[in-house]
C-alpha cells in the first residue's frame, strides 16, 4: 500500500500542477519563468518547488558574518544575457547590481615561479612576458592556417594548439580551464565548452577575423553601441540574492528540506512523485533542475538511457579555502591568479576577493578565496580541514608573498563540483534529449548539459520553466528575447566565466 500523499505539498487538482525539483538559481529561473507564463495566458497554474537543503540557492550560497561576506561557489555574472538581465529586473533586483571594480578586468597567471598579467590590456600577456616573440608571431598567424570543417569533436587543447600554437595552449588556455571548470583542458570539447570558438572558425575560417568582424559589426550602429559591456556583477549580499528573491515571487511555493526519491511517469500522462519518508504527491509536468549525480538518480526509473549518459558526466570535487585578514595585503590590483600546472603548487587559483567588490571584507581588511581539487587534482580535496588550510597559507606565501596570520578562515566542500564537458559530450546531449522526448511533461534544467555558469544555468531554467508552462496551459510561445551578444576573441578561452565554484567563479 502507497503512503499517504502529505497534505501540505498536495496541490490543488482545479489548476495543471508543474513540480520543480531543485531550488538552485536553474529551477527557481524555472519556476519564476512558468510562472510569467500563466500571468500572461491569464491561465491557473500550481508551482511547487522542492528543494533538498535547508536554503534555495544550490551553488549560489553566500555567507555574511561579522562584516565579511564570502561565497562558497561563484563570485559573480556576466552581464551579456538579456534574457538574464530580464529576469534579475523581474526580481527586483535591478537597481541592486553590484559591478565589479575596474581592476578585476587585471588577471594573471602563475608561471615559472612569477605572476604574468593577463586581460585589461590585450598586450599584457606579452609585456608581462607569458608569450614570447615566437609564440606571438605564432599566434598572429593564426588568419593564414586552414579552417577544420569535418563536424569532429576536438579538445580545447589540441582546438588552442592547432589555431594558436602550444604556448598559448598550455600559458592561457590550460590555465583558463581550471578557472572556468576546474578541469583539464586536454579532456574538455571546444565544442561543448567554448561553441563560439568553434564557431568562428567554421564561418569565417579564421578566429581572429571572426572576432574581428564581430567586433566591427557591433560598432557598426546604434544597437552594436548599446551591447551590454560584459561587466563582471554581483549583488551586495552575493549570488545567492537572485534565488532567494525569485523564491518570493507570488504564486510560487516553494519548500525547502523536503528530499525527492523518485519520479515515476504513469498511464494518464501525469506523474507520481516519492519523498523521502514515504510521501506521495501528484504532478502534471516535472522539471528536473537538480545536480548532475541527483539527475541521474532520478532519471533511472523515467528514462534509464538518459540516466545512464549523465551518470559518465565528471564531476569532480572543490574545495574552497576563504581567508579573512585584518590587514591590506602585498598583492597586485586584479582579479586573482590561475596556477600554470607544473609549478609544483596545488591550487587551483586564488580569488582577491575584496579587491573585486566593496564590502566583501571588513574596512582595512583582505579576503581571499583558494580553490582546491578539480579533474586535474581530485585528491587534494580529501585533506583535512587542518591540512588543506596550511596548504592554502603555504602555497599563498610562496606564490603570492602572503605571509600574514588570517584571523578568519571557512572551507567549503563540493563533493560533486562542476560539470565537466568532456570529448563526446554533444553526442551525449543528444542522446540524453532523444530519451527525454519520449516522456511527455519531463523536463531537463541545470547545468548537467548546457552551461556551468551561473547565467547559462539561470537561462537554461528559464526557457525549460516557460516551455513546461506553455506546455501545460497549451498556450502560444512567449515573445522571442532579443538576440543575445555574442563573445568571442583570440582569448576567448582565458576569459572565464564568473559562473562556477572554481578560480574565476
Amino acid at each position: 500500500m502507497s503512503a499517504p500523499a502529505d497534505a501540505r505539498l498536495q496541490p490543488s487538482v482545479s489548476a495543471p500542477r508543474l513540480l520543480i525539483v531543485g531550488g538552485g538559481v536553474s529551477g527557481m529561473a524555472a519556476a519564476a519563468a512558468a510562472r510569467q507564463q500563466a500571468d500572461r495566458a491569464g491561465a491557473a497554474l500550481h508551482v511547487l518547488v522542492l528543494e533538498r537543503g535547508a536554503r534555495v540557492g544550490g551553488r549560489a550560497h553566500s555567507v555574511r558574518q561579522d562584516g565579511w561576506l564570502v561565497e562558497a561557489g561563484p563570485s559573480g555574472y556576466l552581464d551579456t544575457d538579456p534574457e538574464f538581465a530580464a529576469l534579475v529586473a523581474a526580481a527586483g533586483l535591478q537597481e541592486r547590481r553590484l559591478v565589479a571594480a575596474r581592476a578585476a578586468a587585471r588577471r594573471f597567471v602563475f608561471w615559472r615561479g612569477r605572476l604574468h598579467a593577463l586581460g585589461g590590456n590585450p598586450l599584457a600577456p606579452i609585456r608581462s612576458g607569458l608569450i614570447g616573440p615566437a609564440a606571438l608571431a605564432r599566434l598572429l598567424a593564426e588568419p593564414l592556417l586552414p579552417a577544420r570543417r569535418d563536424g569532429a569533436d576536438e579538445s580545447v587543447a589540441a582546438f588552442v594548439r592547432r589555431r594558436f600554437g602550444r604556448a598559448v595552449a598550455e600559458r592561457i588556455a590550460a590555465t583558463a580551464v581550471l578557472g572556468i571548470f576546474a578541469g583539464d583542458a586536454e579532456l574538455l570539447s571546444v565544442d561543448a565548452c567554448f561553441p563560439e570558438l568553434r564557431r568562428l572558425e567554421i564561418e569565417h575560417g579564421s578566429v581572429l577575423r571572426g572576432a574581428l568582424a564581430r567586433r566591427r559589426a557591433r560598432g557598426a550602429g546604434p544597437a552594436a553601441a548599446a551591447a551590454p559591456s560584459g561587466r563582471l556583477t554581483s549583488f551586495p549580499d552575493g549570488l545567492q540574492e537572485l534565488p532567494l528573491a525569485l523564491a518570493r515571487t507570488p504564486g510560487i511555493d516553494v519548500r525547502t528540506g523536503v528530499e525527492v526519491e523518485e519520479v515515476t511517469a504513469l498511464a494518464d500522462g501525469s506523474f507520481r512523485v516519492r519523498l523521502a519518508g514515504g510521501q506521495q504527491i501528484a504532478a502534471d509536468a516535472v522539471l528536473i533542475a537538480t545536480p548532475v549525480r541527483t539527475t541521474a538518480r532520478l532519471l533511472r526509473t523515467l528514462a534509464p538511457a538518459a540516466s545512464e549518459q549523465i551518470g559518465r558526466i565528471e564531476t569532480p570535487p572543490v574545495a574552497v579555502v576563504a581567508l579573512g585578514y585584518d590587514r591590506p595585503l602585498p598583492l597586485p590590483e586584479g582579479f586573482g591568479v590561475l596556477v600554470a600546472r607544473g609549478e609544483g603548487i596545488r591550487m587551483l587559483g586564488c580569488l582577491w576577493e575584496s579587491q573585486i567588490y566593496p564590502g566583501r571584507a571588513p574596512e582595512g581588511g583582505a579576503l581571499l578565496r583558494v580553490m582546491f581539487g578539480g579533474r586535474v587534482d581530485p585528491e587534494a580535496c580529501a585533506l583535512e580541514d587542518e591540512r588543506l588550510l596550511a596548504l592554502a597559507r603555504a602555497e599563498l606565501a610562496r606564490a603570492l608573498g602572503v605571509r600574514a596570520s588570517p584571523v578568519r578562515t571557512r572551507i567549503f566542500r563540493w563533493p560533486h563540483a562542476i560539470p565537466q564537458y568532456e570529448l563526446g559530450h554533444r553526442a551525449l546531449c543528444d542522446r540524453v534529449r532523444r530519451e527525454l522526448a519520449r516522456v511527455p511533461g519531463l523536463w531537463l534544467a541545470g547545468d548537467a548539459l548546457e552551461g556551468v555558469s551561473y547565467v547559462k544555468t539561470a537561462v537554461c531554467g528559464l526557457r525549460r520553466g516557460r516551455a513546461a508552462a506553455e506546455s501545460l496551459l497549451r498556450v502560444a510561445p512567449a515573445p522571442a528575447p532579443p538576440p543575445r551578444r555574442r563573445e568571442a576573441s583570440a582569448a576567448g578561452a582565458a576569459g572565464g566565466s564568473a559562473g562556477a565554484p572554481g578560480p574565476t567563479g
